[in-house]
């Protein structure tokens, strides 16, 4: 929190006695926020690869009913094709279930990590406003010692006729 206000007697400084274990929380929030974005991006790229697939799959299919050439080649070709991508995108769905499966635990570590870095920083901001409060009524404490100091110079001064 920048701009904390300082006092002008002792200079007297916010320190947040779980400063650094704050520090080491946002990094690992931090790292694992990269993870995470790495399992999503494999994730997604398999996806990408079985959507690819099955548009082909229909554009092919598309290609071959709407055309005047229907042969049997044609047809044992597209047969061929049919099964090929059947068994890729089986294996593919196999390895996107993995690969969400990790991107669940990145998140489920993400949202724990996210919590717990959370938690400091509500502790560090009680402290925060603690060492405020603390400060305002030091503060608050010195002005009046120095308006009393005054005003018994004043009363003093009144006693001795006003010659000091």
């Amino acid at each position: 929190m920048g701009g904390e206000p300082r006092r002008e007697g002792n200079l007297k400084k916010f320190e947040f006695r779980l400063e650094k274990l704050l520090e080491i929380r946002r990094r690992r929030e931090d790292e694992e926020k990269i993870e995470l974005a790495r399992a999503s991006g494999a994730y997604q790229i398999e996806v990408n690869r079985k959507e690819k697939i099955l548009h082909t799959l229909r554009e092919y299919r598309k290609d071959i009913l709407s055309g005047d050439r229907l042969d049997a080649g044609r047809l044992r070709a597209f047969d061929q094709w049919v099964k090929a991508s059947d068994f890729a995108v089986h294996d593919i769905e196999k390895t996107i279930e993995e690969k969400r499966l990790v991107m669940e635990e990145h998140v489920k570590k993400y949202t724990g990590l996210k919590r717990d870095r959370r938690a400091v920083e509500i502790l560090r901001e009680k402290a925060w406003d603690q060492w405020r409060r603390d400060e305002r009524r030091e503060e608050t404490a010195e002005l009046d010692e120095t308006g009393a100091t005054l005003y018994r110079k004043g009363e003093a001064g009144r006693e001795d006729g006003g010659l000091a």
